[in-house]
């Protein structure tokens, strides 16, 4: 069942201590979720490449989370695992 799969994975993902998400709902939510009050979260700089959407994504920034752009990528995984 697809949805019990769901239902485990993002268990599984709020579980994490740290979070380098996509742009997703999916992830968004698991880090939010996620309950270590020292958790790192970085988050791409731009969520939608549509030109009808808005370009101003800073309601999907939480204090304290890192908005990582393309460069910063690499940069972030090696941070997270620390």
């Amino acid at each position: 069942n697809h949805r019990r799969m769901d239902d485990r994975e993002f268990f599984l993902m709020t579980q994490c201590k740290h979070f380098v998400i996509s742009n997703s709902s999916f992830s968004w939510w698991a880090a939010w979720l996620g309950g270590f009050s020292n958790k790192k979260v970085f988050m791409p700089g731009r969520w939608s490449s549509d030109t009808f959407l808005t370009t101003d994504d800073s309601h999907l920034t939480v204090s304290g989370w890192k908005v990582a752009s393309d460069i910063d990528w690499f940069k972030a995984i090696s941070i997270a695992e620390k």
